[in-house]
């Protein structure tokens, strides 16, 4: 009975065994998968020539890409903790705080324009798309901003305008 018992009891610890190396082996290959998506989004964060943010969800700056230092001029760990409203000029102040406020609440994308401030003092037009971040249903813990710089589209844009208004006074003198 006892010879019995220890073969079982050697059967169940070669069990038991090779069911702790598949766990391995499954734990191992879950991690590089995890490693290598996670190298994924790091490169495209790195590598994108969108300044993007993560933002805390009451608007603090935690986390940016080296984009926003191309961009804006500062060193992105200088700003953890500032808030994504100091980067705007102070009368688009309220305007960005408020569109944040309803992208966080609605946990739906918004998009605005506003004029951004460079760290030498230079402004430039901005497109700002800010995303939440749900984890959970009905819960934001946080926000992604991607913010371009569209200076030379707006640049354009007021050429064609111009260009516009004088073929009207052009018409308009000609009948």
């Amino acid at each position: 009975d006892q010879l019995a018992i220890a073969i079982q009891q050697a059967r169940l610890h070669e069990k038991v065994q090779r069911q702790a190396q598949e766990l391995e082996a499954r734990v191992a290959q879950r991690t590089a998968q995890l490693q290598r998506s996670k190298e994924r989004v790091e490169a495209i964060l790195n590598n994108s020539s969108d300044a993007i943010l993560v933002l805390a969800s009451d608007g603090a700056i935690q986390q940016a890409n080296p984009a926003f230092h191309n961009m804006f001029g500062y060193d992105a760990d200088s700003w953890f903790g500032e808030l994504l409203s100091s980067l705007a000029i102070n009368d688009q102040i309220i305007s960005l705080t408020s569109v944040f406020e309803q992208a966080v609440q609605h946990q739906q994308p918004h998009r605005l324009e506003v004029t951004a401030r460079r760290q030498d003092g230079t402004i430039f037009e901005a497109d700002i798309v800010l995303a939440p971040i749900r984890t959970q249903p009905n819960l934001v813990e946080g926000v992604i901003c991607s913010i371009r710089d569209i200076t030379q589209q707006k640049q354009v844009e007021a050429g064609l305008r111009l260009a516009l208004e004088k073929e009207k006074e052009l018409s308009d003198l000609k009948s």
